[in-house]
């Protein structure tokens, strides 16, 4: 498995002698993940369940693996269900989790949904775990009503012409500062489409956005090299 983007940086070894606690127990197979950067989008996103989930899947669906500093031992939703006994949730869909068990010698895999109090095992250890991990693919149109965190990991798994198809349906979604992420990110790739979502980000969405939500485009589409006259038609159609 590899990581999508390059978000975050990788842990140090200096880091991984000092754990402690449960963190200390955590796999080898997890913490060489995180040499490599320390936690993301993964690029592979299904995992096979064993008996279906309580939505009639036959699949867990997994958008983000945490990084060290973000690995917890309770959430919110244990105050009325509580599990007794010792993990770490290294991924999270609202209420339902992944988590490491370490009720036995080798850290397990569990899936939890405290919506529905369903808990499955799902593999003997995390390198089973990732042995396990393949791709679905998600219909671009329904993007929308997708998780955010589904949402920006199928972006960086679509091709350049499927990203643009993406931001065009989720041109109106509330988190502004993340679709301006993935907009610019859009930028050296597909220029031509970028200037097309920006231009409609500028004229129909302006109240979104700040003085500097817009800067931060235009030097994105600078170090694209986009034309100058281009550029500048941008600019007067943000101070208009």
């Amino acid at each position: 498995m590899k990581w999508l983007t390059n978000q975050k940086k990788p842990i140090t070894e200096k880091e991984i002698a000092g754990l402690s606690g449960l963190a200390a127990q955590l796999p080898s197979s997890y913490l060489e993940l995180l040499l490599l950067q320390n936690g993301g989008y993964p690029s592979l996103n299904a995992f096979p369940t064993t008996e279906p989930t309580s939505y009639g899947m036959t699949h867990l669906e997994i958008y983000r693996i945490m990084g060290l500093e973000e690995l917890v031992s309770e959430v919110s939703y244990e105050r009325e269900n509580q599990l007794a006994w010792p993990k770490l949730y290294f991924s999270a869909d609202g209420p339902r989790f992944l988590a490491f068990d370490f009720s036995t010698d080798e850290p397990s895999i569990k899936y939890i949904d405290y919506e529905t109090l369903q808990v499955l095992g799902v593999a003997e250890s995390f390198e089973a775990f990732l042995e396990g991990l393949y791709t679905e693919t998600f219909p671009i149109e329904k993007a929308a009503s997708f998780p955010l965190e589904k949402r920006i990991q199928l972006f960086y798994t679509l091709s350049a012409e499927q990203k643009g198809q993406l931001l065009e349906h989720l041109e109106d979604m509330p988190e502004k500062q993340v679709y301006l992420d993935l907009l610019a990110d859009l930028i050296p790739i597909d220029c031509p489409k970028a200037l097309a979502l920006t231009e409609n980000q500028l004229t129909y969405f302006r109240r979104s956005l700040t003085d500097q939500d817009a800067k931060k485009l235009f030097e994105a589409f600078k170090r694209a090299e986009l034309d100058k006259n281009q550029l500048k038609r941008l600019e007067k159609l943000w101070e208009d």
